[in-house]
């Protein structure tokens, strides 16, 4: 028998790495144990619009999580580097984000990143652009540091839309057990809501 998520999980988010933040990002289905490489299509993400708003409807619901809010961000991509545009405020920010550690946990990838902010001149001419992001993004609140969101992003470069449920932890060094174990609570819920049968 397997331990439970919470160990897990504490186990994944404390192994001494760089990262200094996380998402886990809810599965549209088991995924297999552990895929060679990430990739693009080797893990399924993407939530059809409908079960996505559902999920997100059923978990404000629960009273587990905040009352939401909503963003809307531009994300261009050059390189390495994300130009984050966020439309409320029409704050700009830039990043560049590294994947240190991956693991899938059957309905869920998790995933570790070091995320470095820059200045914003750093940020290279337009004209090299990989690829724009228009994100509309509906999230709740767990904690001051960690984050359930549903976002749904149209990609200009290939006309497509990719919608993904995940929480983002944005300090793993103050992660306490209690926050673990909330996290783990919130993963299982959200489990136990994307299995149910729809009406």
């Amino acid at each position: 028998m397997s331990a439970p998520l919470s160990t897990r999980l504490a186990t994944f988010l404390r192994t001494r790495t760089d990262a200094n933040i996380a998402e886990l990002v809810l599965c549209t289905r088991r995924a297999p144990y552990q895929p060679v490489e990430l990739d693009a299509g080797s893990i399924p993400i993407g939530f059809e619009l409908s079960e996505m708003n559902r999920i997100a409807s059923e978990m404000a619901e629960t009273g587990i999580v905040q009352k939401p809010f909503r963003r809307h961000v531009i994300n261009t991509y050059v390189e390495d580097m994300v130009l984050n545009l966020n439309r409320q405020d029409d704050v700009s920010t830039v990043r560049t984000r590294d994947m240190v550690r991956w693991n899938n946990d059957e309905d869920w990838l998790w995933v570790l990143y070091k995320n470095t902010m820059l200045p914003l001149h750093v940020f290279p001419s337009k004209r090299n652009v990989d690829c724009y992001a228009d994100i509309k993004r509906t999230t709740f609140k767990i904690s001051s540091t960690c984050f359930l969101n549903f976002d749904s992003a149209y990609y200009e470069d290939d006309n497509s839309v990719h919608n993904q449920v995940y929480i983002n932890i944005n300090d793993l060094g103050n992660l306490s057990d209690e926050a673990i174990g909330t996290i783990a609570a919130i993963m299982e819920k959200m489990t136990t809501i994307k299995m149910a049968p729809t009406s």
